[in-house]
């Protein structure tokens, strides 16, 4: 300290005892002594001192010397003893927190101390040169001018984001310069890099695309690996969320990551050393968060809400994943004994992500089989998982999520889980099987969300599965070894009868709408339990005010309304009809359409329809799937539409299109007609006068005596017989295209007055009558497309006709004959044709 004191007295004089500078006179000095000494040691003393005093005296320094500062890092380039000294200054003044020094004298809040920074930072960015004279520096290979130009751009980035970004693409080759700090060999330069390159690839795609193309993930993987992979330090963690910031929502990088071979070169990251026996892996917390972060990555290339790139990416993705060994390593990591919960958790749901849609995996994954004695398949004790409230929350949402998933579009998949419940299956089972804890899940009565998963993990395998709709129906549960067995359907209402909580009640809600949407069998067997429509309508009708039971009342009304639209009306007593007046006299048409409409209007329900993901906070949270938002989705206003009555009003306006449909077929058919006449008068007229226009007339050279008068006046005659012929057609066929025009306009006013009417109530209904409606005009389109070449080819005969007169006029002038031009042209009667041809029917 009483060095420093002797070097600032040699810098600025020694003051008198009694008088002592101030410290903002004394960053005043020496500013004015960094501004205006010729001598380079005089500059680097006063940079020196300035260093020191910008962590006591950030604002004076910050307010009078940073255009000095700023000035000095160009003037003074070539000596890194400044520039170091300028650098640190500047990264005291524009840090993002208040400094010790500052806050032993400060007479403000912290807060205030803290705003500094920014403030100075704004300051700094207004002039984007600022920024290059930076970028310049970080060529500079000594240690103690690179690393501080590092740490005050993590300053400026930290300060102000988004200002810094800007800079950066006005100078592209900026971001070289950062990479090339990934290969400095000082860690800390190269550390400080990485922090700095995490801060700057937030949410600026431009800036991440650049990242990627300077190829940063090769980089990237190779510190990682020289790191330890996932026993790697803090280092591996920094690098691998610069990995999510370079891949999420960003398809460009998601390709080129793809396409590189980069999902490759994950495999050794998951190279896990797995115990002998029995003994617990120890996960230290550092390896437990890289394991998180590198399923992230792999879940940012396969998610199903991944932004954009379609499915055709996902499954490449999910192939390679299969190909390379991810999916083996991933599965062989779930089954192994010791791995924390909540990575166990994160591997579950990477899984789901790996066999979504996938049938390699799913097959895959169905033969997987866990090393026990004897061996069971994972599916089966992960549904054990599942349905035992005592495993923790987040893992059960994890196991319904990759059943799901497991499921998705796999036909057979669905048909083997129904097939264990059948009466001819069930007692060859020498062991348990997914459909029976599904079963024993379901008749849960201590714990709601085992009902609410067994009840989803059951929907999903009727999803667009009519067969395994009708197989359940088969389905009998054994409740009492003295009882008889009572099927699934029944005893499914009976628990949604008995349920006191919304969780499960919605469960068995959503299983029974998806087993009984589009398949009339169900909804027969459904409405021959004695106290189902009268149980539906007493809880619709109810003024319940608990938390929820809005969406309950509203699932009632669903699956009521799904009761309506695919009823096989064979009961009179059960019939369409039959609900919707009961419909209207206990509940109310509104109050029942109201309510039809709560769940759509729920924010729950935006959240389930977003994505399919099972993620939840809290065991009382899940209450709506993800499939039964879409399903609602899909039939709400075919179940509105039925119940107002607007079904009708579609019927009939249908029956209408159809007559104006068949009146133009009509009318297209007496226009083919027409038009085939017309053809055959022109070509009779066409054989007719071409012959002399072709030269017949006159074989040889002849004398002009030889011309009689009354010869060309009569072929004069003929021509005036086949213009008027050619006019009077003319006329018929644009009044024809009129009078179709006219037929086609109506129907397309009809049809914007129907979908506007129908658009928000059924638009299901609109599309297929459109849909019909569409063939029909295509038909008559190009029935019609028809005609008109058939009219242009006239067209181009009358040309031809119009070229062979005007060269016999040109023949009779030679030969002396009187010919009036105006009286052979027919360029009128073309140009009137083409008028009316582009002004009929388009």
């Amino acid at each position: 300290m009483e060095l420093f004191k002797s070097g600032l007295r040699s810098v600025l004089g020694a003051p008198t005892v009694e008088n002592p500078p101030s410290g903002a006179e004394t960053v005043e000095k020496l500013i004015n002594r960094a501004r205006s000494s010729t001598l380079l040691d005089d500059r680097r003393d006063a940079c020196r001192a300035l260093k020191a005093l910008s962590r006591k005296f950030r604002m004076e320094v910050g307010a009078q010397g940073l255009d000095v500062l700023v000035g000095l890092l160009n003037t003074d380039r070539s000596d890194s003893e400044i520039l170091g000294y300028v650098l640190d200054a500047l990264c005291n003044v524009t840090s993002k927190e208040s400094l010790e020094e500052e806050r032993e004298i400060a007479e403000v809040p912290i807060g205030q101390l803290e705003e500094l920074g920014e403030r100075f930072t704004e300051i700094y960015l207004k002039n984007p040169d600022n920024v290059r004279v930076i970028l310049d520096i970080l060529d500079e290979y000594d240690f103690h001018v690179r690393w501080p130009a590092v740490k005050l751009l993590t300053n400026l980035i930290l300060n102000r984001p988004k200002d810094l970004q800007e800079c950066i693409l006005v100078n592209p080759m900026g971001v070289s310069k950062f990479m090339d700090l990934l290969c400095d060999s000082r860690e800390v330069i190269r550390n400080d890099g990485l922090l700095l390159l995490g801060q700057l690839t937030k949410g600026n795609a431009n800036i991440q695309k650049i990242v990627a193309f300077e190829n940063a993930f090769e980089k990237l993987f190779n510190v990682v690996a020289e790191e330890g992979y996932s026993d790697g330090g803090i280092v591996v963690e920094d690098c691998l969320h610069l990995f999510l910031n370079l891949l999420r929502n960003n398809p460009s990088n998601q390709t080129f990551f793809k396409e590189g071979s980069y999902i490759q070169k994950i495999c050794p990251f998951f190279d896990i050393a797995i115990p002998d026996g029995d003994m617990p892996l120890g996960w230290p917390s550092q390896k437990v968060v890289n394991v998180q972060l590198m399923l992230q990555v792999l879940q940012s290339l396969i998610s199903p809400s991944r932004s954009s790139g379609g499915s055709g990416e996902v499954l490449f993705c999910q192939q390679l994943m299969r190909k390379c060994g991810l999916l083996e390593k991933m599965c062989k990591l779930l089954m192994t004994s010791g791995v924390p919960a909540d990575v166990l958790t994160e591997i579950i749901h990477t899984v789901g992500d790996m066999i979504r849609a996938c049938e390699a995996s799913q097959e895959y994954f169905a033969e997987l089989l866990v090393p026990s004695n004897p061996p069971q398949k994972a599916l089966v004790i992960l549904m054990m998982s599942m349905v035992n409230n005592k495993q923790p929350f987040g893992l059960r949402c994890a196991v319904l999520y990759v059943f799901q998933c497991y499921l998705y579009r796999n036909d057979s998949g669905k048909a083997q889980i129904v097939q264990t419940l059948l009466p001819s299956s069930t007692a060859q089972l020498t062991s348990v099987s997914v459909g029976q804890l599904l079963c024993s899940g379901l008749l849960s009565t201590q714990d709601d969300f085992s009902v609410w998963c067994a009840a989803v993990a059951l929907s999903h395998t009727l999803v667009n599965s009519p067969q395994q709709k009708e197989n359940l129906l088969k389905v009998h549960l054994a409740i009492s070894r003295v009882g008889n067995p009572v099927l699934l359907l029944q005893q499914s209402f009976l628990i949604l009868q008995q349920a006191t909580k919304p969780q499960s009640k919605l469960g068995i809600l959503m299983f029974l709408s998806q087993w009984l949407a589009s398949c009339s069998s169900a909804v027969t067997a459904f409405l021959g339990l004695q106290s189902a429509i009268p149980f539906l309508i007493s809880q619709v009708g109810s003024n319940e005010s608990e938390e929820n039971e809005d969406l309950v009342q509203s699932a009632c009304a669903f699956l009521l309304g799904l009761c309506i639209i695919f009823n096989s009306n064979n009961d009179p007593s059960s019939n369409k009809e039959s609900l919707k007046m009961l419909i209207a006299k206990r509940i109310g048409t509104e109050k029942f359409l109201d309510c039809v409409g709560t769940i759509g209007r729920h924010e729950i329900y935006a959240k389930a329809l977003k994505s399919p993901q099972v993620r939840y906070n809290c065991v009382s949270e899940p209450l709506l799937d993800h499939e039964f938002a879409r399903l609602h989705k899909s039939f709400e206003g075919m179940v509105v539409s039925e119940v107002s009555g607007e079904a009708l009003k579609i019927d009939q306006s249908e029956r209408d299109l159809n007559g104006m449909v068949q009146q133009l077929q009509a009318s297209m058919a007496s226009l083919q007609l027409e038009n085939d006449r017309m053809k055959r008068d022109l070509e009779e007229a066409r054989k007719n006068a071409l012959p002399m226009l072709n030269g017949t007339l006159f074989p040889t050279p002849v004398r002009a005596s030889v011309i009689e008068s009354d010869d060309s006046g009569n072929l004069k005659s003929e021509i005036d017989a086949l213009k008027v012929d050619v006019a009077l057609k003319a006329d018929m066929i644009h009044q024809l295209q009129r009078t179709l025009g006219e037929r086609d306009a109506t129907i397309e006013v009809l049809q914007a007055q129907k979908a506007q009417e129908t658009e928000s109530d059924n638009p299901h209904n609109v599309l297929k009558i459109l849909d019909a409606e569409r063939s029909r005009l295509l038909k008559a389109t190009s029935e019609l497309a028809a005609l008109r070449m058939d009219q242009e080819n006239m067209m181009d005969l009358l040309t031809d006709y119009e070229t062979k007169i005007s060269a016999y006029a040109r023949r009779l002038k030679d030969l002396g004959q009187s010919v009036d031009e105006e009286d052979l042209d027919v360029n009128e009667i073309e140009q009137n044709l083409a008028e009316e041809a582009n002004g009929g029917y388009c």
